[in-house]
C-alpha cells in the first residue's frame, strides 16, 4: 500500500486528536481528575485538621480527668494511711499500758513471793534456834545421866 496523503495524514491524526479516545479528551479527562483530586485533598486536609483538633482536645479531657482521678486517689490513700497510722498508735499505747499493769501485777506478786521466802527464812532461822535449845538441852540431860550413872543413883533421882 502505497503510504497516504499527506491530507489523508492530517485527517487521521485530527481523529487520533480529537475523536471520541483522542488526546484532547484524555487530557480534559485527566484535568476533571486532577482538579477532582485537589478538590479531595483539600477536604482531606480540613477533616484531618478537623480530626486533629479534636483528638488533641478528648486527650487533653483525659489527662485532665486522670490528673482529677489521681488527685482524688492520692487524697483517699493518704486519709488511709493517716487512719491506719492512729489506729496503730492506738494500738501500741493499749499494748503499753497493759504491759505496764502486767509489769504492775507481776512486781506485787513477786513482792508477796518475796514476803513468803522471808516468812520462810525467820521461820526457818526460829526453828533452828529452837532445835540448837532442844539439842543443848538433850546434850545436858544426857550428861546428867552419864553423871548420875557414874555416881551410882537413879536416873530418876536426877531430875
Amino acid at each position: 500500500m502505497p503510504p497516504p496523503d499527506l491530507t489523508k495524514r492530517a485527517e487521521i491524526l485530527e481523529k487520533a486528536v480529537s475523536g471520541p479516545n483522542g488526546l484532547v479528551e484524555q487530557i480534559a479527562l485527566l484535568r476533571d481528575d486532577m482538579s477532582s483530586i485537589g478538590t479531595e485533598l483539600r477536604a482531606f486536609r480540613t477533616d484531618f485538621q478537623q480530626f486533629k483538633g479534636e483528638t488533641r482536645a478528648e486527650f487533653s479531657a483525659v489527662r485532665g480527668e486522670m490528673r482529677t482521678e489521681f488527685a482524688a486517689l492520692r487524697k483517699e490513700m493518704r486519709t488511709e494511711f493517716e487512719a491506719v497510722r492512729e489506729e496503730t498508735r492506738t494500738e501500741f499505747v493499749a499494748v503499753r499500758h497493759e504491759i505496764g499493769d502486767l509489769r504492775t501485777e507481776m512486781n506485787t506478786r513477786f513482792e508477796s513471793v518475796d514476803r513468803r521466802f522471808t516468812n520462810l527464812e525467820t521461820g526457818l532461822e526460829q526453828t533452828r534456834t529452837e532445835m540448837r535449845v532442844l539439842h543443848e538441852e538433850v546434850i545436858s540431860r544426857i550428861s546428867l545421866l552419864g553423871e548420875s550413872m557414874n555416881s551410882g543413883g537413879s536416873p530418876a533421882e536426877g531430875g
